[in-house]
């Protein structure tokens, strides 16, 4: 006979490994002859692509570098052991530069340019949406977006120096 799967989606082998199915046969004979035996299936691991988790991060404008953009980014990966194999890549470049992102770990940081002095300025632009790629040991990928929020700080007003000209005689 002719095992056939019906659902493939049913076999998972990060979820179960092995199938084991009783199989009955029986003939149209009087009488009816029958026999039954035990079938195992290994179910063979296949590489599955992460999948980037998207999310939002804040961080203070004016930030120094180095300075963490919140918790590290996350994927998910449902082949053992890829979970801690996962490497981060930063895809856009273009309003990211103030940004960087460490690969092994996935912790956003403010980048050299970005901790330049008005760099990282709210009232200029508060927001940064940063576009993220995960592959997993096997070169399979995912890629998902980090949305960067400003925090608007209290900032101390600046007085340019100026000087003026003021004939003797004037009246100030």
């Amino acid at each position: 006979g002719i095992l056939r799967v019906c659902n493939p989606l049913g076999l998972n082998y990060e979820k179960r490994s092995k199938v084991i199915l009783t199989v009955q046969v029986s003939d149209n004979g009087s009488p009816v002859l029958k026999d039954t035996t035990t079938v195992t299936i290994l179910v063979t691991d296949l590489n599955e692509a992460p999948v980037f988790l998207n999310a939002n991060r804040q961080v203070e404008e004016n930030s120094l570098e180095w300075s963490a953009v919140g918790k590290p980014v996350k994927a998910i990966d449902s082949d053992e052991g890829d979970q801690f194999s996962l490497s981060y890549l930063m895809m856009n470049f273009s309003g990211s530069r103030n940004f960087g992102l460490n690969k092994k770990s996935g912790q956003i940081y403010v980048s050299a340019l970005g901790g330049e002095p008005g760099a990282l300025n709210f009232e200029q632009l508060s927001n940064y949406t940063l576009k993220i790629e995960v592959t997993d040991s096997m070169g399979l990928s995912d890629a998902g977006e980090v949305f960067v929020m400003l925090l608007d700080v209290n900032e101390k007003p600046v007085v340019p120096d100026s000087s003026r000209v003021v004939n003797e005689s004037s009246k100030v």
